[in-house]
Formats: structure tokens, sequence, C-alpha cells
């Protein structure tokens, strides 16, 4: 199944639109992809670069920081299981933030036009994993 160009397409998209839609259930994408990475590597790895690229039409063009923020989410369990590279991911966040700089009057005290830094912040901030609540006693 997985061989057939269209299947994989069908799939693909499927997986964007329920991460992008359904933030609750982003640990079952990430043991789904993860387990597709095993057998299907390169298949995976298409699948983590379309959801990259999903992040910049939802975000920059059509402003949903809602379904942005569930795409880092993904982003960042991925990266937390060893699925991603963490220097990698850091190098995207550094670009991601390089390129709103870019926007006009990204540097104003409100931010961008369409897009203001507190709202660009947080779609980054969705990305760190959540910390536990046990805190050392060393």
């Amino acid at each position: 199944m997985l061989k057939e160009r269209a299947h994989r397409q069908t799939l693909t998209d499927t997986l964007i639109n329920c991460i992008q839609v359904m933030p609750h259930k982003i640990m079952i994408y990430t043991a789904l992809l993860s387990n597709l990475a095993v057998d299907e590597f390169d298949f995976a790895a298409e699948i983590v670069s379309r959801t990259v690229e999903s992040l910049q039409h939802t975000l920059v063009m059509h402003g949903n920081i809602y379904r942005s923020k569930n795409i880092m989410r993904l982003l960042g369990n991925l990266v937390q299981i060893g699925l991603v590279n963490s220097k990698a991911f850091c190098n995207f966040l550094r670009e991601f933030i390089m390129e709103y700089e870019k926007m006009p009057g990204a540097n104003d005290q409100t931010g961008c036009l369409s897009h203001s830094s507190d709202l660009i912040l947080e779609v980054i901030l969705a990305s760190l994993p959540a910390t536990s609540a046990k805190l050392s006693k060393e």
C-alpha cells in the first residue's frame, strides 16, 4: 500500500490535517511516525518535511496560530524521541525567527501587520516539551 504514490499522498495529507486540528492526539502521531520510520524511513522523513512545509502554509499564509502550535508540538515531540535531530531543529527555530524579523514591521512594538511577536513566540514555545512537575531533590 505505501509503495503507491497516491496512497502516500493521501495518508500524508490526512495525517497533517489531523495534526493541525486534533492536538490531544499528538503522542499518537509521534508514535505512528516513529514506528513508520523503522520500516519506511524515507516515507517518515517525507511526512515530517511536508509537516514543516504545512507550517509555512498555516502560519504565514493563513495566520492560523492554533494549527501552527499543533504542528510545533509534534515537531517538539519528534525531537524529544530522537526522530528529528535537535541541532537541526534549533537551526529551524533560528531561521523561523530570522524570517519573521524580515517581515515588514516585525521589529516594531506591536509586531508585523499579520503576526504579533507574542503570537510567534507562543508558536515557538509550543515546540518545547512539557516539563515534569517533580523537582530533583539533589
